[in-house]
C-alpha cells in the first residue's frame, strides 16, 4: 500500500510542477517540512529534486526519500497555487 502512495503522490507532485512552472522544470518556493525548509523544487531526469539553499551550499534532497507526511506537506505546498 506504501508503495502506491508513493506512486500516486509522486505523479500529482510531478503533475503539479508542470502545471504551475508553465514549462518551466523548477519552482522557486518556500516547503516547509520536517526536515528543512526546502526553498525550490525541481523535475531533473523524471526525479522530483528540493533544494534547500543555506548560506554558500546547496543541500538538495530526492522527493522519494521523505517520508510519507512531509511528501503530503510538499503536496499540499504546490497545490495551493494550482
Amino acid at each position: 500500500m506504501k508503495e502506491l502512495f508513493s506512486v500516486v503522490i509522486k505523479n500529482k507532485v510531478h503533475y503539479l510542477i508542470l502545471k504551475i512552472g508553465n514549462g518551466i522544470n523548477e519552482i522557486v518556493i518556500d516547503i516547509p517540512t520536517s526536515l528543512c525548509v526546502f526553498n525550490t523544487i525541481e523535475l531533473k531526469n523524471e526525479k522530483i529534486i528540493l533544494h534547500l539553499f543555506k548560506d554558500d551550499l546547496q543541500i538538495d534532497t530526492n522527493f522519494d526519500d521523505l517520508d510519507e507526511q512531509d511528501k503530503i506537506i510538499v503536496y499540499k505546498s504546490l497545490n495551493f497555487y494550482k
